[in-house]
């Protein structure tokens, strides 16, 4: 069971028990079932996410949606009956998706003396968001959240301002399982998260979840293969959990931007454990190490997650290799200064004894890229330059190498073809410049070659009807700020959209009500490869405004894509047709 697991991991474990639809008796016989069982469960967390639509207990048996008062009531309610089976049980929620006050204010005036702990969820990064440096930064999210619930446990139960516990009962990079969930950031950025809430001051925290798998991505620290292969986040985890498990430290960096850093108590006595990230895509970080205020100079033990360990092909969207964290021995120069390679987290043991140096005579490596094998021609794509040792067939641990990118047929490397790939594996973006069979050569300075073929695909443009309006049922589901209804149109002898735009001169962008029409639902089709949405318009003869007509498509990998715009000037009386095309080719993976 996962008591069981929990238990075999010296871990105490945190049940949710069913607030919506389930009873206090229900989740007082859990409690009896665990203590029975011998299984400690530390905390009790009452219902998930109930304020939300998506939630099947925020739907009320008898009609009606939860409400924070009523959670509240339920909440008193189940409380009460875990604690008369077991009083030391801490019981807390209200579970809620955000850092939002709503429902937890509710408890904390109505059952201030049975709330144990506040929790909530948080998934700080945009589906959309492909900027290292923007994802990095949403890791300082949580400190306003702690901050925000500290103050509001202080004002309403200062009595037990010192008792009530606040739990993230739910977390990762981004709600929407894509790349960021699993991709060669997500270890760094959740060491440094894991760091942010250490600093924070959140009592215990929980990661969400341990299998689950999408396509592009999943929240799984594990993969659902048969091996279960380790994600990025669980590298980050245990980098914590074996390396900086000490008392934690001030920790300061000055000095430049894309650095983040924690310190620790070390394992031997007098030692320091510093966890540092390097938040760039590209560029090693140079650091100067320093402990007391004197330079560490020497060998230093290090434990690091990095491209070297962990990579992720985003094209057949599955780990590239998942290792364990490779240990080394770096040299500090007589300033204490070492380097730090891109997108890692990299643990230097201060003041312990490091032994010997670490060994660059090393076979030279294999090359290899990692690309898709089939591509759009309109879409250029990213890729890595991977190298493997030759002996192991393993990542390349040693020093960074030289390695040269050429391509033939209709592709083109963007950027230097000279680059320098650091930790086994270097980014580089390819831009078809036709369609046909096209190779990308990576050549090693010692003259070690591999090719990789890419196909790519000529792209023919054709559109769709999803929606003809012919029929006033189209309409449904269909939203407008303004007067939607359906009618006959003289020219086109069928029926039409129309809406009453009379009042456009009052809408207010802030209050939303500036909505020409959303289409929430889409009927099926096939949305791979979307380049666009074409429309016809037409307005009254005596129609004379101002401002525009934007398209948006809206996903859940990006919640705003804004393709482009038609002024209103230019929608005469006559039917015209207009095609917008999607311009950013960054979007088109999250037309699917």
């Amino acid at each position: 069971t996962a008591h069981e697991f929990v238990r075999d991991c010296g871990a105490a474990a945190l049940v949710t028990v069913n607030a919506g639809s389930g009873t206090p008796e229900m989740a007082a016989e859990w409690c009896r079932w665990a203590k029975k069982q011998g299984y400690v469960v530390r905390y009790w967390e009452v219902g998930n996410e109930l304020e939300g639509e998506w939630e099947v207990g925020h739907h009320l048996p008898g009609g009606g949606k939860m409400t924070a008062k009523i959670y509240a009531q339920r909440f008193v309610e189940i409380a009460k009956a875990i604690k008369a089976v077991d009083p030391e049980a801490k019981v807390g929620g209200p579970a809620a998706s955000n850092d939002g006050i709503v429902f937890g204010d509710a408890i904390l005036e109505q059952a201030g003396d049975l709330v144990d702990f506040i929790s909530y969820h948080t998934y700080p990064v945009g589906g959309g968001e492909t900027d290292p440096a923007k994802i990095f930064a949403r890791a300082d999210s949580v400190k306003g959240g702690i901050k925000k619930w500290r103050a509001r446990i202080q004002e309403m139960v200062p009595e037990r301002a010192d008792e009530i516990e606040i739990g993230i009962t739910e977390w990762h990079v981004a709600v929407h399982e894509g790349p960021n969930t699993v991709n060669e950031i997500s270890g760094p950025w959740s060491a440094k998260w894991i760091g942010r809430m250490i600093e924070a001051g959140v009592d215990f925290a929980n990661v969400w979840d341990f299998l689950s798998q999408t396509q592009d991505g999943g929240h799984g620290i594990f993969g659902r293969d048969e091996a279960l292969t380790p994600r990025g986040a669980f590298w980050a985890m245990q980098l914590w959990g074996r390396e900086m498990s000490g008392t934690m430290l001030e920790t300061t960096v000055e000095g430049g931007t894309g650095v983040s850093a924690f310190a620790s108590r070390g394992k031997t006595e007098g030692g320091v454990s510093l966890l540092v990230i390097n938040e760039s895509a590209t560029d090693p970080a140079t650091v100067q190490l320093a402990l007391g205020g004197e330079a560490v100079t020497g060998t230093v033990r290090s434990h690091e997650l990095s491209t070297a360990n962990y990579l992720w092909d985003d094209h057949r969207k599955e780990p590239v290799w998942s290792e364990p964290l490779i240990e080394r021995v770096a040299i500090a120069d007589e300033a204490g200064t070492v380097e730090v390679p891109p997108l890692s987290a990299t643990v230097f043991h201060l003041g312990e004894k490091a032994g010997a140096e670490e060994v660059t005579d090393r076979a030279q490596p294999e090359p290899a890229f990692v690309g898709p094998e089939e591509q759009a021609r309109d879409i250029p794509f990213p890729g890595w330059v991977v190298l493997r040792d030759p002996t192991t067939g393993k990542p390349y641990t040693g020093p960074a190498q030289k390695v040269t990118v050429t391509t033939t047929g209709p592709l083109e490397i963007e950027g230097e073809r000279e680059i320098t790939v650091h930790r086994a594996a270097e980014l580089v973006r390819v831009s078809p410049t036709g369609a046909g069979e096209g190779e990308i050569l990576v050549t090693t300075a010692s003259g070690v070659a591999s090719r990789h073929s890419v196909h790519v695909q000529e792209v023919k443009v054709t559109p769709k009807v999803l929606w003809s309006f012919e029929e006033e049922s189209q309409l449904e589901g269909m939203h407008s700020s303004f007067t939607l209804s359906h009618t006959t149109d003289n020219e086109f002898r069928k029926g039409v959209a129309e809406i009453d735009v009379s009042r456009l001169a009052d809408s207010d962008e802030s209050k939303d009500r500036n909505r020409l029409l959303e289409i929430k639902s889409l009927p099926p089709f096939e949305k791979q490869h979307t380049s666009g949405i074409t429309f016809r318009l037409r307005a009254p003869e005596d129609f004379s405004q101002g401002g525009k007509v934007t398209a948006v498509l809206l996903s859940k990998a990006n919640h705003w894509m804004p393709l482009g715009s038609i002024k209103l000037a230019d929608v005469g009386e006559k039917w015209q047709q207009h095609e917008i095309r999607v311009e950013n080719p960054e979007w088109f993976p999250a037309m699917s």
